[in-house]
């Protein structure tokens, strides 16, 4: 399936094979393509099919300054053209070489001559033709001939020749027993050939499987990257490392339900209620505090002992309690309260 999204793997010092950088990178080799129109000295690769921006930033994310093939490649996601393939850029523009003998030879810039408008000949010419009648001045001798005009324009173009033989000629000269300065083994050296020594503790001895963050020493090829983010990534579905003060990743099943949880979660989790403890719609989806029951009534609820969350609008407590005789009375009583429906009128007190 080919996508819109590849990765560029770029600061390549030899022109590599796919099969070994596919290798490297621990994928397949039909998914790596190597233009071979670079000249150096940097060069670079593409990775393409990837299933969206995501998954490439990821990728990018986990090779970039990785060593492979002993060199220190950076890595980048970009977004192919319409038709799914991978761009392939123009080799970078080099200044031309010039030869030893012409290196120290310092550049002249011969000016094109104008050819003089009127030469001796043309203006003997003309003086003739203003001593003559207005019926000579027709004549071919008070013009200047086609002949002469035809010398003019192979003049010029005889300067223009010779100001272009003057440049320099662009060759490459390199020597077949000196080798070129940008030259790189054609295979890979082992990890240990340019290894980096630091001042503190050299090379690491947990090796691929150091996952401590703040680790300064070297390690190889294949151990996790520490993320850029460090503290502050929060994407659930990093895969480099992170330091201890970094919260946890919790999942759905892993407390992932508790509301304002400090930790990090999904984007599909559910969001903390606003409302939090006063919220008082039974239906809301969102999540709330441990402790919050609401009352299936709401504001018709006439048990004065229900503890239960009930919304603003609630009757109030009845200041005369069970001894109240109001018998349509609408504040909440105890549960023993049992008025008359005469009221003070009843016979059968």
């Amino acid at each position: 399936m080919i996508t819109i999204w590849c990765v560029k793997v770029t600061c390549l010092r030899r022109l590599v094979e796919t099969g070994d950088l596919a290798r490297e990178l621990s994928i397949e080799e039909s998914r790596v393509t190597v233009p071979r129109n670079q000249s150096g000295p940097n060069f670079f690769a593409w990775i393409n099919n990837f299933e969206n921006e995501s998954a490439a930033n990821r990728f990018a994310q986990r090779w970039d300054g990785e060593k492979v093939c002993t060199y220190e490649i950076k890595c980048k996601a970009v977004k192919t053209n319409e038709k799914g393939r991978s761009r392939s850029l123009c080799p970078p523009t080099s200044r031309p070489q010039m030869s030893e003998t012409q290196s120290h030879m310092k550049p002249r810039l011969v000016s094109a001559q104008k050819p003089a408008m009127f030469t001796p000949k043309h203006r003997t010419l003309i003086s003739r033709d203003q001593e003559s009648s207005d019926d000579d001045k027709n004549s071919n001798n008070y013009r200047i001939t086609t002949a002469d005009s035809a010398t003019s324009r192979q003049s010029r173009q005889s300067d223009r020749n010779f100001q272009f033989d003057q440049r320099p000629v662009i060759r490459e000269i390199r020597s077949t027993n000196t080798p070129a300065i940008h030259s790189r083994p054609s295979v890979c050296l082992p990890s240990d050939a340019f290894s980096r020594k630091t001042d503190e503790t050299g090379t690491c001895n947990d090796g691929t499987h150091c996952e401590n963050f703040d680790c300064k020493a070297d390690h190889p090829i294949g151990r996790t990257k520490p993320c850029k983010k460090a503290a502050n990534c929060t994407d659930t579905e990093c895969q480099c490392l992170h330091p201890s003060t970094r919260p946890p990743v919790r999942t759905e099943f892993d407390n992932g339900q508790a509301w304002q949880c400090d930790a990090l979660h999904s984007d599909n989790r559910l969001k903390d209620c606003i409302y939090g403890l006063h919220c008082y719609n039974s239906a809301c989806t969102c999540l709330h505090p441990s402790n919050r029951k609401v009352c299936f009534f709401g504001v018709d609820c006439k048990d004065l002992d229900c503890s239960e969350n009930h919304p603003p609008g609630r009757s109030m407590l009845c200041d005369e309690g069970v001894n109240c005789g109001n018998y349509y009375c609408h504040n909440l009583h105890p549960t023993n309260w049992d008025p008359c429906q005469d009221g003070r009128k009843c016979a059968n007190p």
